[in-house]
């Protein structure tokens, strides 16, 4: 029994969101067995880097090499500033956070970027949204405040000092919102698969500058959890959940995908406990639930008139 397009591309995005629902915990755990020897700016580098050689072999397919070459040559310095204030800056905070907050509290900072795309959208497109929308950024904004009067801890800090990471991870939700917005009309005329090879390609570029300006170590004596964690952000979360998602939109409706966001959350929520032992207070779930449905208000399709 064959599936249909739509079936195939709802599969491809679960597959992608079961990937990315590991990033937080991964993160988390880098930092946790690796704290003295895990320098963010290197991982990110490497992250980057495999991350973009993953997407190498889907280049091949549908004249992929062709609209990267076009598209380095027609409109380099937009990629340019959509590597470094959209890729490069929502990957390295949302890394960079986990070193002082927690994998679900990060996780769902992060996963503000829904309320904040509405937001940038509202700003550049100059339309005022509807009054779903509002209703969410209410939400959105009570839950969020909720999320920062509470404390969180795990295995790897009885007692952290979460705001650090907490301001990294919301910054990071932010950073995606400005790539989502100003950066769709490239995935519309390059494709998102070549689009992203290139913006995680010139954030490597980028990452290893500032690493060479910092003196960081390339040769860090890492665990070898560690070492696979930030592999697998890099292949896994980077390279082949993007690859995945990119070609789910191209077969699925985009709103049904839109769903699998809470699914991420939840899987992230679930981990958080069982790896880390994260403890959650009852404000926390409150917030949780808050910010959810601020997600699905500013998510929600409008209705034409």
């Amino acid at each position: 029994m064959s599936l249909s397009r739509s079936a195939k591309g709802m599969l491809l995005g679960l597959l992608s969101t079961l990937i990315w629902g590991w990033q937080y915990t991964t993160g988390r755990l880098i930092f946790g067995e690796s704290l003295e020897s895990a320098d963010p700016y290197f991982l990110n580098m490497v992250k980057f880097f495999s991350g973009s050689l993953t997407l190498v072999p889907f280049l091949f397919l549908d004249n992929g090499w062709k609209k990267v070459r076009q598209a380095c040559k027609e409109d380099l310095l937009p990629f340019f500033l959509l590597a470094i204030f959209g890729v490069m800056a929502e990957g390295f905070l949302a890394l960079y956070s986990l070193q002082y907050t927690t994998a679900a509290r990060g996780s769902l900072l992060c996963n503000m970027s829904p309320v904040f795309t509405v937001i940038v959208a509202a700003i550049a497109t100059r339309k005022c949204p509807d009054w779903g929308k509002w209703v969410g950024m209410v939400l959105g904004v009570v839950g969020l405040m909720l999320v920062l009067s509470t404390q969180a801890s795990d295995m790897y800090d009885d007692k952290p000092y979460t705001l650090p990471g907490d301001i990294m991870a919301l910054a990071s939700g932010l950073a995606w919102a400005i790539y989502t917005v100003y950066g769709s009309w490239t995935s519309q005329k390059y494709c998102g698969i070549p689009c992203t090879a290139i913006t995680l390609f010139i954030a490597g570029c980028a990452m290893a500058g500032v690493c060479i300006i910092r003196g960081s170590d390339f040769t860090p004596a890492l665990c070898w959890q560690a070492w696979v964690g930030t592999l697998f952000l890099g292949i896994c979360a980077s390279g082949l959940g993007i690859a995945l998602w990119s070609m789910a939109i191209g077969m699925a409706d985009p709103a049904a995908l839109g769903a699998y966001g809470y699914l991420s959350a939840l899987i992230a929520l679930f981990l958080a406990r069982l790896f880390s032992k994260e403890h959650f207070t009852w404000q926390f779930l409150v917030a949780f639930a808050l910010i959810m449905g601020a997600i699905f208000l500013m998510n929600r399709e409008e209705k034409k008139p």
